[in-house]
């Protein structure tokens, strides 16, 4: 679940909101601090404060140390990609998605903007119009930034985000990362080098190849942010697939939870089917048969995969 931040946007007091929203990005100041102490994520709390000590004593006169090393942790240690960030701004409020790990652009240390993260931007209301919790945690005086994790639920609530859903979503988006990630072959420099290739990405690309030879189009697309290995696009006998690289009691478990799970996500009803490789137990496929889950088996033949379908003539949903 995304933790949520107000920012206020003003390095050295100066409004920088617009050229940073132009820009789709966030910034805090403390620009004199080097690129490696700003960005490195193995970086410490101390050697933070060391630094900033030492770049501007300004803040250990007015005993401000602790404050400015508190800011930059949290923009640059604490903030994760996903969170939500909200800029009040005059009579507005701007709610954004944190999208970037920190960067730092040397061009812009004259600005104090040089440490910036990547946002999206998810929408912009009067803060008159928000909910009395919201428009309060808006109200933090003399700090850059402030947590605003008291208030996190109403804020989902109020951008319209389930958490049980985002959760989903953000496992989704991670798996559909891996399997980009996945496609082809990849080395592992050990002693010799080796070339492992990734054996969902294959069983993928020849699955799409074994459906489209049989006049069907095929899908991966996305639906509330979550997307199944493949499904059909067919008005009549839409089709839904999942595959596994193995046989095992957690491949089909899961399979089945997914399976459902996009089912409904969809709004309609699927035949759908668990691709996984050959010999799996009697016992497991009967019992996804119990779920309207075809289990379709493949195996390496002369070099190229094969694909065993199920005798059931329907197995959709009803």
């Amino acid at each position: 679940m995304p933790n949520v931040y107000a920012y206020r946007l003003a390095p050295s007091g100066i409004d920088r909101v617009s050229q940073l929203l132009k820009d789709n990005q966030i910034a805090i100041g403390w620009s004199d601090l080097d690129e490696q102490t700003a960005l490195s994520p193995s970086v410490s709390k101390e050697e933070i404060r060391q630094k900033l000590t030492a770049l501007y004593p300004q803040l250990t006169a007015k005993n401000r140390i602790t404050y400015g090393t508190n800011q930059v942790w949290r923009f640059t240690q604490e903030v994760k990609v996903g969170d939500i960030v909200i800029v009040p701004h005059f009579g507005d409020a701007h709610f954004l998605r944190v999208t970037g790990e920190p960067t730092y652009l040397a061009h812009k240390v004259k600005d104090d903007t040089a440490i910036r993260r990547e946002i999206r931007k998810l929408k912009t209301v009067k803060r008159l119009d928000l909910p009395s919790q919201i428009r309060q945690g808006l109200v933090f005086r003399g700090h850059a930034s402030v947590s605003l994790d008291h208030i996190k639920h109403e804020v989902l609530n109020f951008l319209g985000i389930d958490p049980e859903i985002l959760a989903e979503e953000e496992e989704a988006v991670r798996a559909e990362k891996l399997m980009h990630e996945a496609m082809g072959a990849y080395a592992i420099p050990a002693k010799d080098e080796i070339t492992v290739t990734r054996r969902h990405a294959d069983v993928f690309a020849a699955l799409v190849e074994h459906l489209q030879a049989k006049g069907l189009k095929v899908v991966n697309t996305r639906t509330a942010g979550l997307a199944p290995d493949l499904c059909t696009v067919c008005t009549t006998d839409p089709m839904l697939f999942e595959i596994k690289t193995g046989q095992g009691s957690g491949d089909y478990l899961k399979a089945l939870g997914q399976l459902l799970f996009y089912e409904k996500v969809r709004g309609r009803s699927y035949r759908k089917f668990l691709v996984a490789p050959a010999g799996m137990g009697q016992l497991a496929i009967s019992i996804l048969a119990g779920f309207y889950i075809g289990v379709i088996e493949y195996a390496t033949q002369d070099g190229s995969l094969s694909f065993n379908w199920p005798c059931v003539a329907s197995l959709k949903h009803r």
